[in-house]
């Protein structure tokens, strides 16, 4: 039966969109794999599993509005095999960032395809429905791999996988706000320095108030900073650090607000704040007496 509210729709259109279909449960299924192995007990990176998870999940989305677009336009759905992702065996954070950033451009350069394919059969509306709902999307999922991959080559896979097998609570890319902690700590650690964030990964320090974890201690933190550890020597400093100090928790995730960051010291920051207040009461009072 013929649909009765199709109307400049050309079946390439209909088949480009079609495999479109698979392309994007076909991503949704490799990021599947990729976030349940980082889910594994002998893997345990939380962030990643999250990170992927996400990914997967918006990929299906993708795909369900490509579905409905679909029976919108009058077409007809054909649902193909999905292949196997190539990506079930073992795989380190920057193999699952390089293979996602391979797999995006994949997805984008389908998306360009079926987008010529509207534009040469004269389909307006298809052209306005992928340029508004996928291509810019594509464009800064593609340039945000590319940072995450860059950042994993610069800091390294250990520091990664220390850090999640020592008491984080964060997930990658987690950090949001700019946090305060006393370096002595960590100083006094054998191979192991801390120094304002200049770019790339950032870890947050701090000191709980009564010498123990408590849940609140993550929302103590006021400054970010970076830390560099020494050439692997098959320590656990990440867990030492934990052990020696106790008052210590540190996270590493990645994110733009490590960028630049600089120290701001406590009696600084209450300097300021009490200058403010002092300021605004000053202005109400003048105010006032006018």
């Amino acid at each position: 039966m013929a649909s009765q509210a199709r109307q400049n729709f050309h079946e390439k259109c209909e088949e480009a969109i079609n495999r479109q279909i698979n392309m994007e449960l076909f991503a949704s299924y490799s990021y599947l794999s990729m976030a349940f192995h980082f889910d594994r007990d002998d893997v345990a990176l939380p962030g990643l599993y999250s990170y992927f998870k996400k990914a997967s999940d918006e990929e299906r989305e993708h795909a369900m509005k490509f579905l409905e677009y679909l029976n919108k336009r009058g077409g007809r759905i054909i649902l193909q095999d999905i292949k196997t992702p190539q990506y079930q065996k073992e795989m380190t954070a920057l193999d699952a960032m390089a293979k996602a950033l391979e797999l995006e451009k994949e997805v984008n350069a389908s998306l360009l395809e079926i987008h010529g394919i509207a534009s040469s059969n004269n389909d307006a509306n298809m052209c306005d429905f992928l340029e508004s709902e996928f291509l810019q999307e594509q464009v800064d999922g593609i340039k945000e791999l590319s940072d995450h991959v860059t950042n994993l080559k610069r800091v390294g896979e250990g520091l990664i996988k220390r850090c999640y097998q020592c008491r984080s609570r964060g997930d990658l890319g987690s950090c949001k706000d700019p946090f305060r902690f006393n370096a002595s700590h960590i100083d006094t650690e054998p191979g192991v320095t801390a120094v304002p964030c200049a770019s790339g990964w950032c870890g947050k320090v701090m000191e709980g108030e009564t010498g123990a974890f408590r849940e609140d201690d993550f929302d103590l933190a006021t400054q970010r900073m970076c830390v560099q550890r020494g050439p692997d020597d098959n320590e656990d400093r990440c867990a030492n650090t934990v052990y020696n100090h106790k008052k210590v928790f540190m996270c590493f995730c990645q994110g733009d607000l490590c960028n630049g960051s600089t120290m701001i010291h406590y009696n600084t920051l209450k300097i300021v704040l009490t200058s403010t207040i002092f300021l605004i009461t000053l202005q109400i009072y003048f105010l006032r007496n006018r």
